[in-house]
């Protein structure tokens, strides 16, 4: 009998260790991780005249911080687009367009932009949208305020530790001076030995 209640028992915690029940089991990631396009955190502009963009996709960009009138290296994933799509490229908020291209067979594409030079300075979306697909592919920049137009002049061309090496070679001279003094005066002879 004793037996019985043990098998019971037994077959028992079994069954609940087999259901999972009481076990907090984490539930997959979803949807899960894989190579294909990333979602932008942000929403991609639509370029007027077009569609709406249909997914809007994270680019990636070889720097975020650009001068007015200089170039950036912009990619999209596989994927973002159809095998061999033409896109156009966009810069926002004041739209501009600032080119064109074709995505590979795989829908990635890679790409120099010209940043336009009347771009005001601050946060800007750089987008290139696909013709048939109307995805998005889009990086956030920012474009760094122009120089002062009256610091024109000539290059620094020396090197940024001139003026400590010059302060410290005078102290070595200085101290140098101060040391030949002091010998000097030890080997002076005394008025007392000169008599």
């Amino acid at each position: 009998m004793l037996a019985g209640r043990i098998f019971a028992v037994a077959a028992a915690t079994a069954t609940v260790m087999l259901s999972g029940a009481g076990t907090a089991l984490a539930a997959p990631p979803y949807p899960p991780p894989g190579p294909g396009p990333k979602p932008a955190g942000f929403n991609c502009p639509n370029p007027a005249g077009h569609q709406p963009p249909g997914q809007c996709y994270q680019g990636s960009a070889n720097k975020t911080i650009v001068t007015p009138g200089g170039t950036m290296t912009f990619s999209g994933p596989a994927g973002g687009f159809g095998n061999g799509e033409s896109y156009g490229l966009f810069v926002f908020s004041t739209q501009q367009q600032v080119g064109s291209g074709q995505a590979a067979t795989d829908g990635s594409f890679t790409t120099t932009v010209t940043i336009p030079s009347s771009l005001p300075a601050g946060r800007h979306t750089l987008e290139a949208y696909g013709n048939t697909s109307h995805n998005a592919v889009a990086v956030q920049f920012t474009v760094a305020a122009a120089a002062a137009s009256g610091s024109k002049g000539l290059p620094f061309t020396g090197a940024d530790y001139v003026w400590p090496m010059t302060a410290a070679g005078a102290g070595l001279i200085v101290a140098g001076g101060l040391t030949m003094l002091s010998v000097r005066r030890k080997h002076r002879p005394r008025a007392s030995q000169a008599a």
